[in-house]
């Protein structure tokens, strides 16, 4: 398992959440803490995007996963 963290801006914005996605979830799930969770080997990639302006990416990250 692992944390990914990610903050909403500009400092103007009122709503902090973070949506958190994965590409695969059935290789890598993302919960709404951004907490990784490793189900099978292969790729995904983990998006992280705020609430009210989901357009506005501001994480991407893509990386293999090994169980074991």
């Amino acid at each position: 398992m692992a944390n990914l963290h990610a903050e909403v801006g500009p400092m103007y914005e009122t709503n902090k959440e973070v949506i958190w996605e994965s590409s695969n979830p059935e290789v890598v799930s993302v919960n709404q803490n951004g907490r990784l969770f490793g189900e099978k080997p292969g790729t995904a990639t983990i998006i992280a995007k705020a609430a009210d302006n989901p357009e506005n990416l501001q994480a991407v990250s893509s990386r293999g996963y090994r169980k074991g």
